[in-house]
């Protein structure tokens, strides 16, 4: 289909830049995000749209469905994260303690602007663009809430697509990337270690039984673990972001406590990294006299980007944006063909076939350094409305080329 989608997305690119704002300073955490809800409702009734909700804070609307066919999901997340914000833009965060530091703003009004460009040719949608807005995403539990609350259903979804913008890097604002096939994010376990001990006075260390030993050494054997468990193409992490122990130097604490994140690519050495963990952790509290408890919370699979989809999503981005549409297979070497970034989109990618991009808001020559999740990251918003052009062109293409075939 020939359409100029960037010329009329650039045409209410102020409109979008806007959103992004408002959204950027009222920032919302987890699944619960009331007044991002509220804005992203209001917009789309303004567009002419008919908002479902899903879960407390999820929110989705149809276009199309004048024509048969195919349906295909695009989404966009919504929550910020608990970093205080030290960006110094004018429109910082009015939240204290919160911020969308990951961008999840840029992509919530990247959305938007697909669902109005989506409303001036909905006529000519052959099947039906289910657009969802998630909450969620940071603690890796939205996506598989919308599908408990049937997001992928009424009408059936048949593949989705998500963008991340990306900030920090040397590619030129406003380019797009497309990954796959295969594992291009990785999985995502959050564990917690409680170690328990028997405190005391610091003159008497023979009175106690030190938890502070033991954490220590499980942390040292973590890195152990991934240096002498795992074949050398495992790619693969395990961090501790968290230690905390006792309250002054004098007194022996009683417990200890570590929480971390372990990252790979393949189930197998998921499983397997899982495992020797809890080894590790309960072995060397018994060799230091105390007890350690290995727990796993928060969770999502390695994030697959369907290989057929991707043939489509290129050829759409290439169309659209010419030589500032690549391959992230093809660039650096192959370097960024994949992430050990978690996304929890992968649920999704688990139930239908997916598409995964990125847009580049943040070239680091300009000035951007600054990478997601830090609280001085810098985007571009000067661009978003080539991420809602970018929507717009891959879903109805797919969908196009699906009643082609059929």
């Amino acid at each position: 289909m020939r359409y100029n989608y960037l010329a009329e997305a650039e045409s209410f690119k102020d409109e979008l830049i806007h959103h992004r704002r408002h959204i950027h300073e009222n920032p919302e955490v987890g699944l619960s995000l009331p007044e991002t809800k509220e804005y992203v409702i209001s917009v789309l009734k303004e567009y002419g749209y008919e908002p479902m909700m899903y879960g407390e804070s999820g929110v989705a609307v149809l276009a199309g469905g004048k024509k048969p066919g195919k349906c295909i999901m695009l989404r966009a997340d919504m929550d910020a994260l608990p970093i205080t914000e030290e960006s110094g833009v004018e429109f910082a965060s009015k939240n204290k303690g919160c911020m969308h530091a990951c961008g999840h703003d840029n992509h919530t009004a990247m959305l938007l602007g697909a669902a109005k460009l989506l409303k001036l040719h909905e006529d000519e949608i052959e099947g039906t663009v289910k657009l969802l807005f998630q909450p969620g995403e940071e603690c890796l539990r939205g996506a598989k809430e919308m599908i408990d609350a049937g997001i992928l259903e009424n009408p059936h979804v048949d593949a989705a697509l998500m963008f991340h913008d990306i900030a920090g890097s040397p590619v030129k604002e406003g380019c797009v990337g497309v990954f796959g096939p295969g594992a291009v994010y990785a999985s995502a376990d959050w564990f917690e270690i409680n170690i328990q001990g028997v405190g005391g006075h610091g003159s008497a260390p023979e009175w106690t039984h030190d938890p502070v030993g033991a954490m220590c050494a499980i942390y040292q054997g973590i890195h152990e673990i991934i240096a002498e468990h795992r074949a050398p193409s495992d790619a693969c992490t395990m961090t501790v972001g968290r230690l905390s122990a006792g309250t002054t130097g004098n007194i022996i604490p009683d417990s200890a406590y570590m929480q971390g994140t372990i990252r790979t690519f393949s189930e197998k050495v998921r499983e397997k990294l899982k495992n020797d963990l809890v080894l590790l952790a309960e072995y060397t509290a018994k060799a230091k006299g105390v007890t350690a408890t290995v727990t796993f919370g928060d969770a999502c699979p390695p994030l697959m980007a369907d290989g057929e989809f991707k043939k489509s999503f290129l050829a759409s981005m290439k169309e659209l944006f010419g030589e500032e549409a690549f391959d992230m297979e093809q660039i650096w070497g192959g370097a960024f063909k994949r992430t050990t970034s978690s996304e929890d989109f992968a649920y999704f990618s688990e139930k239908v076939p997916s598409g995964i991009g990125w847009i580049f808001l943040g070239d680091s020559r300009e000035g951007r350094k600054w990478s997601c999740h830090n609280p001085k990251v810098l985007f571009n918003d000067e661009y978003l409305y080539r991420g809602s052009a970018a929507y717009v062109k891959a879903g109805l293409d797919w969908l196009y080329n699906q009643n082609a075939v059929n």
